[in-house]
Formats: structure tokens, sequence, C-alpha cells
């Protein structure tokens, strides 16, 4: 499957994820190695748990973070491309409108005109008439 040219730079979620643990295995090759804790080292053990609780808080911002630069890219790719259609149509509608409206005016004015044209002709009549 090929990505688009704009997708191509966007990291996807298995690199996220290879970077973030490539560097939580490189802090557990680094540490010492494991030995059961004694009673008195549990508070070290809980701090470790909290240790890995923030890690993995780390690890899943990191990757919200990410994931909604590439939602707002692809968002905003989506949004120029259809664009240009959603303005052609809005501006169709617009166009329609108004002719249906110009339409009914001008319907309206030559109504009136008429009106006024035949009571006109007709009162010039009526005094012609009342001439002779």
């Amino acid at each position: 499957m090929s990505l688009p040219p704009a997708d191509s730079g966007i990291p996807i979620l298995t690199e996220i994820l290879a970077n973030t643990l490539g560097r939580a295995e490189a802090a557990i090759a680094v540490a010492a190695p494991l030995v059961a804790p004694e009673p008195s080292q549990f508070s070290s053990a809980i701090s470790n748990a909290a240790g890995q609780t923030e890690l993995q808080n780390q690890i899943a911002a990191q990757v919200l973070q990410q994931l909604a630069g590439q939602l707002d890219a692809l968002l905003d790719q989506h949004l120029y491309a259809a664009l240009p259609r959603l303005l052609q149509i809005a501006m169709e509608d617009v166009a329609h409108q108004l002719r249906h409206e110009l339409k009914g005016a001008l319907g309206v004015a030559i109504d009136v005109v008429t009106k006024r044209n035949i009571a006109e002709a007709v009162q010039m009549l009526a005094i012609s008439e009342n001439k002779k």
C-alpha cells in the first residue's frame, strides 16, 4: 500500500513505539541486574513501579501528541481537497437563490407596470369618450 506524498514524512505507530521502546531497552540494559528485593527494599520497588507507570504515561502522551499532529495534518489535507468543491456548491446555491429572487421581483415589477399602463390606457379612453 502506498502512502500519499503528504503522509510520507509522518511516523507511523510502529515507528513511534520502536523508538520509545528502544530508549526503554537501552535504559534497562544500563541498569543493574534485578535481584529479589528484601522487605526493606519494598519502598524502592514501589518507586520502580511508579517509574514504570510514569514511563507508560510518557509513552502514551507522546503517542497521543504525535497522533494529534497526524490527525491535524490529515484533516487539513482533506479540508483543502474538499474546499473548492464545497465553495462551488455554495456559489451555485447562492446563484440559484438569487435567480429565483430576481425572477420573482421582476415578475412583481412587470405586474405593477402593466397594471399601471392598463389603468392609464383605460383612463385615457374614458377621457377621450367623454370629450366626444
